[in-house]
């Protein structure tokens, strides 16, 4: 308690009594977070805006519609923002983020469900979070990094504009993505590499690492998870079981290096991320004492647009101090 409560008081001195602090201090554990290491923790606070936040009994969002008339940073005003609240910590092998956000619905793509009628995929609104670390802190900015110049936000082209999600030419970032609908419950973690080619693995592969879990889908057959198509992969059919909409790939390990779980309990998301701090090909390497930065990105429901941080956010591997788990 002593040393949790040295470090506490060495982050006040960093940040100033009663003030946020603008970036996130990530301290030291001699081993993986507890919950009660966790619950102490000094939070980084900020708010993530210009997307869409779904509601209980909204439609299908039209993704155009949303890229034309919705808030952002490139987009205009809009859509109330998001209140995110970030924790870190670090061992001698791992750094662990948690991120913490409101979320009225929540959204895990085609979950499959059997009930009298056999089984039913939800819809296929999805919620998630995306992680885009700066490989150049210079200068660092994700709306120049992962938005084309033909990007919605470019002005001219506007709502006519074909939009993907890539990094300028001869640029690339580390990757993190977490969907809450991805081979378990509690969702997976991508761990790719940001390119002027779009999302790749660490060895430039595009083949995705979750497969729609579909009947249709796997003989490309049109009207995956709609009525009429069965799972894959399904438990025994019984009141109550659950079979995820999409199943793991395991061929390419490298792009599972990021572990990540969520949890969703009255209406908030709770997500911890971790990798070891040496990254593999491709990924950034973590340090005590240095900070990294990184763009923020919370997927809420709609596949194509994002609330994001307005700023990058900065971590940092405070190495002056050391707690310890009881």
């Amino acid at each position: 308690m002593f040393r949790f409560l040295t470090a506490f008081l060495l982050i006040a001195s960093l940040t100033g009594c009663g003030v946020e602090s603008e970036r996130v201090y990530s301290l030291r554990l001699a081993k993986e977070p507890s919950s009660s290491d966790w619950d102490r923790a000094v939070g980084y606070k900020l708010r993530a805006d210009g997307g869409v936040t779904s509601q209980p009994g909204d439609s299908a969002v039209d993704e155009d519609s949303v890229h034309t008339a919705t808030a952002s940073c490139h987009h205009g005003a809009g859509s109330p923002p998001v209140n995110v609240e970030i924790k870190s910590f670090y061992t001698d092998e791992k750094i662990f983020l948690r991120f913490e956000w409101m979320d009225p619905t929540r959204d895990e793509g085609p979950l499959w469900r059997w009930g009298a009628g056999g089984w039913t995929a939800a819809g296929a609104r999805e919620d998630g979070l995306g992680v885009l670390w700066a490989q150049n802190p210079e200068g660092f900015e994700c709306a120049h990094l992962c938005h084309l110049v033909d990007w919605r936000m470019a002005g001219a082209k506007k709502s006519s504009a074909d939009y993907a999600m890539a990094a300028q030419k001869g640029e690339a970032a580390d990757f993190w993505i977490w969907r809450a609908g991805k081979a378990r419950v509690g969702g997976m973690a991508e761990d790719a590499n940001l390119t002027d080619e779009g999302k790749v693995s660490d060895d430039n592969s595009k083949k995705e690492l979750f497969q729609p879990n579909s009947a249709r889908a796997s003989k490309k057959i049109e009207g995956a998870f709609q009525s009429g198509d069965q799972p894959l992969s399904a438990p025994k059919p019984e009141p109550g079981a659950v079979a995820m909409g999409y199943l793991l790939d395991e061929s390419d390990p490298a792009r599972m290096e990021v572990a990540a779980l969520g949890s969703y309990e009255e209406g908030r998301w709770s997500l911890t991320v971790s990798r070891t701090l040496k990254g593999g090909a491709g990924d950034l390497s973590f340090e005590a004492g240095k900070s990294y930065k990184f763009g923020l990105a919370i997927l809420d429901g709609v596949a194509l647009d994002h609330n994001a941080a307005r700023k990058p956010i900065t971590v940092t591997l405070v190495d002056k101090a050391s707690t310890e788990s009881k």
